[in-house]
């Protein structure tokens, strides 16, 4: 039988913006409480709503997960294995192609949060590969695979610089982004890129806080395209890509149903409309929706973005002035 956690009560209202520390905002949109069942216990997260920053342009939950329980979620629940794929994901496999093309012979690369090490087993046989990752489990594969396990602490001491710093799917997680990245920043060589894959708060559309994003249990926030420009003032770097994508490969038939399914539910919940009355009056489509209790999944849109900055040293990537991907 699944237990209440007892860390699982705590939680923290979050009244200034994440990154900025900014109080003004306008509030986009409400959804209600949660819980999910892990292992043997249940964890509840509060009822909130999405708050746009009006400074940085950054979207955040107003209620969110403690520090202590999100670090209880991800070292002791979290189970890596459900988010491995044989492969990469689409934006992994961008960020992969950037590296290849602009790699330096025996580069330093670290991956913070770097899950079970899938994206730098790429780079492993030829270049210093080291990896964050908070997870023992997926440290254990990770290091397997010839990754460097390091903690923030040992990073920050070391005098090493890094040719790429990259935090793929790890910024919605983050208590205090910018905070973070400025401490990593001082960790990439000049020159070097700091490369992020996150959500994109523009494309989870106007139910944003009812989207299968933010109903991710350690998912606090999703940047928009102004806020990585406010990013990159604010770290001091040259944004030199920004793509669009989406975090998984599909095929049109399931981007088409995941549409005509996410319609349907806006017809008839919370009360239905007559365009939802009539769907409701067909036996099976009933049957179906009366088992839908939240907005579903989008999951197949372009809601991710794939973000490169450059640390100064001169204006290009290459010794050209071009820039590849």
């Amino acid at each position: 039988m699944a237990v209440s956690s007892e860390i699982g009560i705590r939680f923290t209202p979050v009244t200034q913006c994440p990154a900025c520390g900014g109080v003004e905002r306008c509030l986009i949109g409400k959804a209600p409480a949660f819980e999910i069942h892990i292992q043997t216990e249940v964890l509840r997260h509060p009822s909130y709503e999405i708050a746009r920053c009006l400074v940085c342009d950054l979207c955040y939950k107003t209620a969110r997960p403690s520090d202590e329980q999100l670090k209880h979620y991800y070292v002791n629940l979290l189970d890596y294995r459900q988010m491995a794929i044989d492969g990469l994901f689409p934006p992994e496999r961008h960020v992969v192609n950037f590296i290849k093309q602009n790699i330096r012979s025996k580069a330093a690369l670290l991956d913070f949060g770097c899950s079970d090490g899938r994206l730098l087993s790429q780079f492993t046989s030829a270049h210093a590969c080291f990896g964050t990752e908070l997870n023992p489990g997926a440290a254990s594969i990770a290091e397997s695979k010839g990754i460097s396990i390091v903690t923030m602490e040992r990073i920050i001491k070391d005098t090493r610089l890094f040719d790429f710093i990259i935090l793929s799917d790890v910024f919605e997680h983050l208590s205090r982004p910018l905070s973070l990245l400025k401490q990593l920043l001082l960790c990439l060589r000049p020159g070097g890129f700091m490369i992020i894959t996150t959500g994109n708060a523009g494309a989870l559309g106007k139910n944003i806080a009812e989207s299968w994003y933010f109903r991710l249990f350690g998912h606090l926030q999703a940047l928009t395209i102004n806020h990585t420009i406010w990013l990159a003032y604010q770290l001091g770097l040259k944004r030199v890509f920004i793509k669009k994508i989406s975090h998984y490969d599909s095929a049109l038939t399931d981007r088409l149903k995941q549409n005509i399914r996410h319609w349907l539910y806006r017809q008839v919940c919370p009360y239905p409309n007559l365009i939802g009355r009539l769907f409701l009056s067909i036996p099976l489509l009933k049957k179906k929706i009366s088992r839908w209790d939240e907005l579903p999944s989008l999951g197949l849109k372009k809601d991710h973005l794939v973000i490169v900055y450059q640390k100064a040293e001169n204006n290009g990537l290459k010794e050209d002035g071009s820039c590849e991907f």
